[in-house]
């Protein structure tokens, strides 16, 4: 360890890189240090940790969507109200044969009900279908987004990264929704843990002074 803080190396990341080492070769490395240099040790691991997740400029791409006009539906039910949102949703696309076109994009968001319990909104895009049973029509407006994907990550993590992202950016969030946009496989919006959601932050067209 003293070689490495010759090195430069902070006395906490010297203990978390042995730490790394010892289990590569079987080392009781942890024999070696006090406790407290230990505690050092996992700290400094943790903040490392932190420090991997955030997102890279070239992890982050900005996407313009043009006003297009969805069929939605909305529900606060069970729960995982996303399920439930999907499934009304999805069926209605499978009995208009939407499900068939290619162009056929599906984006949903958190919306709170009356009492503002969990609840969410599901959209799918159409062309010139109209509304029946629980499924609604209308026209939303597009805007500029920035766009990050996630693979099975967590998604209130994955959005907090992507907020601290703009937050330290030179963009300003703009006034738009937030948007998750769902991608199927075989007719399934969740595939296991490696889903791929893309999440679409509002920013202005103008950046910050």
């Amino acid at each position: 360890m003293e070689l490495l803080q010759t090195q430069g190396v902070a006395k906490g990341n010297a203990i978390v890189l042995l730490l790394e080492q010892s289990k590569k070769i079987n080392l009781d490395v942890a024999a070696m240090f006090r406790e407290e240099e230990l505690n050092i040790g996992t700290e400094e691991s943790g903040r490392m940790e932190h420090q991997l997740v955030k997102l890279e400029d070239h992890q982050v791409r900005f996407i313009e969507l043009k006003p297009m006009k969805v069929a939605y539906y909305q529900t606060t039910a069970g729960n995982q109200p996303e399920d439930e949102a999907w499934n009304v949703l999805y069926a209605w696309v499978k009995e208009k044969g939407l499900d068939q076109v290619s162009a056929t994009r599906y984006f949903g968001f958190n919306q709170p009900g009356a009492q503002n319990e969990h609840g969410y909104e599901m959209w799918a895009t159409v062309s010139e279908d109209k509304p029946s049973g629980e499924v609604r029509i209308k026209q939303v407006s597009g805007g500029l987004y920035a766009v990050s994907s996630l693979y099975g990550l967590d998604i209130p993590e994955a959005w907090n990264r992507l907020n601290e992202w703009v937050q330290s950016s030179k963009y300003q969030p703009g006034p738009g929704q937030w948007l998750e946009e769902h991608f199927l496989f075989n007719g399934d919006m969740f595939v296991n843990e490696a889903f791929q959601l893309d999440l679409y932050y509002p920013i202005a067209v103008q950046a910050k002074g």
